[in-house]
């Protein structure tokens, strides 16, 4: 970023902090929202609030409708579902949005995303198939690989592997081709894929082609994701310290981001590795851990949180607990993955 515009954005920001109520210290902390977002900073939110009414006040609909896609994200990421919907239904009321496509593309993928999160896979492949045929027909193959990239996640949700595998391969390719910056995204899901097909030769090689993308392009989010699936990775070989190692590590990386869903996710895989190794205090915290987050949010617990449940409830007596736990869950399991429901 050049001084002259870090300049503005500092001047810009302590304006608007003024007339949002920002505290003006907060604002100088970075440029502009979407590097706060990215940095994981605290007061991301504020920024973004504030940039959002400046450019409302400025009647500059596109940076207001940057500013809320960056409040929709952080939204989605801390578990307030509902009001990431807001957001974007926000900028799909916007004026000009039918003549802007790179916006209807963010906007249907964005959606996607949101519902892929919250388990309504038929919605998700609606809006990524959306997405794409927006970049197909733009011929932007920046966007087309991400689309694809969305499209194995929700056939992957449902169990289409080939389908999967041949939607990452042609999103890996047209990243390489066009030096996208999350190539690296790409690369992990690839190996979550050789992973669950129990070839784990080519999944750890592939994690480790992650990581390295990740941290060359100072992706936190990303790189605490990856290193999720290492643990589970290890977990599937038996190793369990390294296991514990990986789902620590990650963990830290979400606490640091206030990653709320991906905060539940890993405090119930390290109750697992807590509960195979018979520490039970550990747990019970990490239990107690995830349905807390998930209690003060829109995100919905694991399901392996209540298989992880009743077993500790079981063996310590309460199998009655356990049996009115899984049969309260037993409605909610049909938006479950196929193999979680089997389970």
């Amino acid at each position: 970023m050049t001084m002259a515009r870090s300049a503005r954005w500092s001047l810009a920001s302590l304006i608007a902090a003024f007339a949002a109520g920002l505290n003006p210290a907060a604002a100088d902390l970075l440029s502009d929202c979407v590097e706060a977002r990215q940095a994981g900073q605290a007061v991301a939110v504020e920024i973004c609030q504030a940039e959002r009414h400046q450019a409302q006040a400025a009647g500059d609909f596109p940076a207001a409708a940057q500013a809320l896609f960056q409040l929709a994200i952080l939204a989605r990421r801390q578990g307030a579902f509902g009001e990431a919907q807001n957001h974007l239904q926000t900028i799909a009321l916007m004026p000009g949005i039918t003549e802007d496509w790179p916006t209807q593309y963010r906007l249907a993928r964005e959606q996607g995303i949101l519902a892929h999160v919250q388990r309504q896979p038929a919605q998700a492949l609606s809006f990524f198939r959306s997405a794409q045929t927006l970049a197909r027909l733009h011929q932007d193959g920046e966007r087309l690989a991400r689309s694809l990239n969305d499209l194995g996640n929700a056939y992957r949700h449902i169990g289409a592997n080939r389908e999967a595998l041949d939607a990452y391969i042609q999103s890996l390719e047209i990243k390489r081709q066009v030096d996208d910056r999350q190539l690296g995204t790409t690369l992990n899901n690839i190996a979550d894929l050789f992973r669950e097909l129990e070839d784990y030769r080519q999944a750890d090689s592939f994690y480790q082609q992650a990581l390295d993308h990740h941290r060359a392009n100072d992706d936190r989010h990303h790189l605490a994701h990856t290193l999720e699936s290492m643990a589970y990775l290890a977990l599937a070989q038996g190793q369990l310290d390294e296991t514990a190692e990986l789902a620590a590590e990650s963990i830290r990386g979400f606490d640091r981001l206030a990653a709320t869903p991906d905060q539940i996710r890993v405090a119930t895989l390290r109750a697992r590795i807590a509960w195979m190794s018979q520490q039970l205090d550990s747990t019970d915290h990490w239990l107690a851990t995830a349905n807390d987050l998930a209690g003060r949010s829109d995100v919905p617990l694991p399901p392996s949180w209540y298989n992880i449940q009743a077993d500790r409830w079981t063996a310590g007596g309460q199998a009655e607990d356990a049996w009115e736990l899984l049969k309260a869950v037993e409605p909610a399991t049909a938006r479950w993955p196929i193999q979680d429901r089997l389970e």
